[in-house]
């Protein structure tokens, strides 16, 4: 009889090159993802404004930090007044000299929003870059969390803060007699001048594309996904249909909608004059912060934070993009109402450039945050 052939310990070589190959694959994720992106410019913000929503931790504060050594004076907005504190003392140690403010701030609440931009107004300080980072999974008061914290807050304070920014844009371009000062009705596009323009940089994803405004999507059966009016956009979809990866690229593509729609009407009001503000929106690539941990147990996070270490981006890296739109010259050639991935123009999904459903969505945000009238500058 033939000898049977006696299986390989493990550790044979069939066994050892799997591992092997796994490991040096792994290794090179580990460094590529440690890797700054290629540098197009280190521009001074010497004498700029910018508000980092969400800066206590992640990309919010490594963006905090890349504009303080850029030697921007930066306002970082976080729910939490003592992990804001202890980002401040953090991004010090790394800057020595940062000129830091913080500013407490809830995205989920109206008020909170509103006061926020009350503080800051008391500050004098003008506003030169709105980065819109801060982000969360979940459900609040009947409306789906993510849709509260990612978009309806971010398109209230937008709004609040848009004439800071156009006025700031303009100061940089003419004397400030020839702005009005304190004139916050009068359109300032039309002044003369080619300073830089100022800056609204959203935090996007291209879990976008995995977005399904379910309950405003049009259908000829209407139903449930007849276009209704407003908050019930922003509700939770029927449990049948719930998905917490979709549920949160819902709310990412609202940031789409929101920024495409938010610069045709910026690039609308200039009137032939100079623009004064782009808006665009960046995706900073998979990254290991905290923002899903919530989404798993306790033990899977736990179990998991080596491996998303291994393989993910790190903050700094993710941040990287973000400081670039909201810095770099090249923005005032390309323009604004782009979406941006390591520092070029990357493809979004067909939703998000439906200018129809943008419009219906931007009146529908305008009803779920109580914006009033004198409030809708764009």
């Amino acid at each position: 009889m033939p000898e049977e052939k006696q299986p390989k310990p493990w550790g044979g070589g069939d066994h050892l090159y799997p591992l092997l190959l796994a490991g040096a694959v792994g290794a090179w994720l580990w460094w590529r993802n440690r890797q700054p992106l290629p540098t197009s410019s280190n521009t001074t913000m010497s004498g700029r404004v910018c508000i980092v929503t969400g800066a206590n931790a992640g990309i919010g504060k490594a963006t905090a930090t890349a504009l303080a050594q850029r030697g921007a004076r930066v306002v970082l907005a976080c729910r939490s007044p003592t992990k804001c504190a202890a980002a401040c003392e953090d991004i010090r140690r790394r800057v020595p000299g940062a000129a830091l403010d913080a500013l407490s701030l809830d995205l989920s609440s109206v008020e909170s929003i509103r006061g926020f931009v009350e503080t800051f107004h008391k500050t004098g300080l003008p506003l030169h870059v709105l980065v819109n980072n801060a982000g969360k999974p979940g459900t609040i008061r009947g409306m789906e969390q993510s849709m509260v914290v990612n978009h309806l807050g971010p398109f209230l304070l937008t709004h609040l803060l848009l004439p800071d920014l156009r006025k700031a844009s303009a100061a940089a371009a003419a004397p400030a007699s020839a702005i009005g000062h304190g004139d916050r009705e009068q359109s300032p596009e039309n002044v003369p001048g080619t300073g830089p323009s100022s800056r609204i940089v959203n935090v996007g994803s291209r879990l976008e594309k995995r977005g399904n405004l379910w309950a405003a999507a049009v259908s000829d059966g209407g139903g449930d996904t007849a276009v209704p009016p407003g908050t019930r956009w922003f509700q939770p979809p029927p449990r049948k249909k719930h998905d917490a990866f979709g549920l949160y690229g819902s709310s990412k593509l609202c940031n789409m909608l929101f920024t495409f729609e938010l610069d045709r009407r910026l690039e609308a009001a200039r009137s032939g004059g100079r623009r004064l503000v782009t808006a665009n929106i960046v995706t900073p690539g998979i990254v290991n912060t905290k923002l899903g941990d919530g989404t798993v147990s306790p033990w899977v996070a736990w179990a998991g934070a080596p491996l998303k270490a291994a393989l993910m981006r790190t903050a700094d890296k993710g941040a990287e993009t973000v400081v670039w739109a909201a810095t770099s010259p090249e923005i005032e050639e390309i323009g604004g109402g782009k979406f941006f991935g390591d520092k070029n123009e990357v493809p979004c999904s067909d939703a998000s450039r439906d200018e129809d459903l943008a419009r219906q969505l931007w009146e529908a945000t305008e009803q779920a945050v109580g914006l009033e009238e004198s409030e809708r500058v764009v």
